[in-house]
């Protein structure tokens, strides 16, 4: 059995694995027998990890500070490292933008942020420096309402980061609170395992329960859907994860997701999005984006890998 806690690093788990694979290497001159066998293991080390880093986009100082407090909170669960980003003017001084940014951390208790002031456009200047470092998450806070609209329905700037940005983006919520329950939004496939493991990472880090949920057409029996969740159920349990499956029959997958956000009173959704190296757009009629604009909850948008 399984030890409770512990997890398989390497080989790399298989999407869908339940059991341990336990690689060994045995004297030629020692018979293999076949049957039960005992490990024990006399000395180890704990390799340190490197900490998570998080890149934060800290808008204007009219705005709200959930999606600072979000970064404090969620930066102490993971133990990460947090970078917070504002865009500075040309007529404005460091001095005078880096105070009114240190007095918003000080508000969301966001403590030991390294704060970059580069000049440019918002967009611009975020995806330079993600794409100059490794980051494993950019965290924005939601899209104010009043700004002009990209051809997408959202705002320009996040449109132009979703189809840009390498790493996941989350979106916070006008008010935070603690992430308890996720909803994981899973599609059948690839694309849609990448989904449940990033989600599967972030409720392990903050004990987080998930609701892995697959929308199908009415009256339809999708064998390899119903495959895709009980093997993403059973990565999220093989991780000591409280995991719950739902498929759903629904013409309208959108009102599918969002009436299942509202009824759940989940506290992160996690969708899969496009990305750089899709080979696919985003279109105003895409599930994510349909979501995005409907939903009133940090949204945690995945975007796909690059095919090798």
């Amino acid at each position: 059995p399984r030890l409770p806690g512990c997890r398989q690093l390497a080989p790399r788990p298989n999407f869908g694995q339940e059991d341990w694979i336990l690689e060994a290497e045995l004297p030629s001159d020692l018979p293999f027998e076949s049957g039960e066998h005992w490990v024990s293991l006399r000395q180890w080390n704990f390799l340190a990890p490197p900490r998570p880093r998080l890149l934060i986009f800290d808008n204007e100082a009219g705005e709200g500070i959930a999606h600072l407090s979000m970064a404090q909170w969620l930066s102490s669960k993971i133990d990460g490292s947090v970078t917070v980003l504002r865009n500075r003017k040309e007529h404005e001084s460091d001095e005078k933008v880096r105070s009114a940014v240190q007095s918003r951390l000080e508000k969301a208790e966001l403590q030991g942020a390294t704060v970059l002031l580069p000049q440019g456009k918002s967009s611009e200047v975020l995806l330079r420096e993600q794409a100059s470092r490794i980051y494993n998450f950019l965290l924005l806070s939601r899209p104010n309402q009043e700004a002009k609209l990209s051809h997408l329905g959202i705002t320009r700037m996040l449109t132009r980061i979703l189809e840009a940005a390498e790493a996941p983006l989350l979106i916070a919520s006008a008010e935070f609170r603690p992430i308890r329950r996720i909803l994981v939004c899973t599609a059948a496939g690839e694309p849609g395992k990448n989904d449940v493991k990033l989600g599967a990472w972030v409720a392990r880090r903050t004990g987080a329960s998930v609701t892995l949920l697959h929308v199908l057409a009415p009256h339809t029996n999708d064998a390899s859907a119903r495959r895709h969740i009980s093997n993403a159920a059973s990565t999220l349990e093989s991780l000591d994860i409280t995991v719950e499956t739902k498929l759903i029959g629904s013409s309208n997958r959108v009102e599918a997701i969002l009436q299942e956000t509202s009824r759940g009173d989940f506290d992160l959704l996690v969708m899969g999005g496009h990305g750089p190296h899709s080979s696919s757009f985003f279109r105003p009629e895409d599930v994510t984006l349909q979501v995005l604009r409907g939903v009133n909850r940090p949204v945690l948008v995945v975007p796909a890998q690059e095919e090798v």
